[in-house]
């Protein structure tokens, strides 16, 4: 796990190896479960995670009991409710496991003793903030006006290893189609170079 971290932390910043391990023993590691639930929408949130190995996923689920997927986060990427824990509200979405996974997780005080290990964290949290606001927008479009095929496609560039992974029905959650819908496109995208086989 932490390999996997300090990779992480070599390529995003301009960091020794001293500092990434001053940066590890601000966070707690842990090994999940599939289908632990992280976080429950309505709970505050009391940490985000950085995803070292398999899969977590933030959802919401309506009043008719149906589950939306807002987001993957597979390996190397962070998840969690940011807000929620900083000023103590309910979170919007919940988080679980769709895969086993180990992650780090990073509560209030690893953001309040950040600044003083690597000085230009803020600004490193600002162009992530914004990067993760841009696909946000991003998929907000198209989720409005693009049809599923193209959605199909640009779920398979954003995470070409969850394609082949994850179960259908995941996907078309998070493409915002029926199961059918899906199995139409990738029928029609089959024989293709861009396309993946069913789960």
């Amino acid at each position: 796990m932490n390999k996997t971290f300090k990779t992480y932390l070599f390529a995003k910043y301009s960091i020794n190896d001293d500092v990434a391990d001053s940066i590890i023993s601000l966070l707690s590691p842990r090994k999940i479960s599939k289908g632990t639930v992280l976080l429950r929408q309505g709970e505050i949130s009391s940490y985000v995670c950085f995803v070292a190995s398999g899969c977590l996923r933030s959802y919401v689920t309506d009043k008719k009991g149906k589950t939306h997927i807002l987001s993957f986060a597979p390996k190397e990427k962070w998840i969690g409710d940011q807000l929620s824990m900083i000023r103590a509200e309910p979170s919007m979405f919940s988080i679980d496991a769709v895969e086993d996974s180990e992650v780090f997780l990073a509560c209030h005080s690893f953001f309040e003793k950040m600044p003083a290990v690597y000085n230009n964290f803020h600004q490193v949290c600002i162009i992530e903030m914004l990067e993760h606001l841009r696909l946000m927008q991003k998929r907000i479009l198209y989720l409005q006006g693009v049809f599923g095929d193209e959605r199909y496609l640009d779920f398979m560039q954003s995470y070409p290893d969850l394609a082949v992974r994850l179960p259908q029905y995941m996907i078309a959650s998070y493409l915002g189609i029926s199961r059918q819908s899906l199995s139409r496109i990738r029928g029609k995208l089959a024989g293709t170079n861009i396309y993946s086989k069913e789960n």
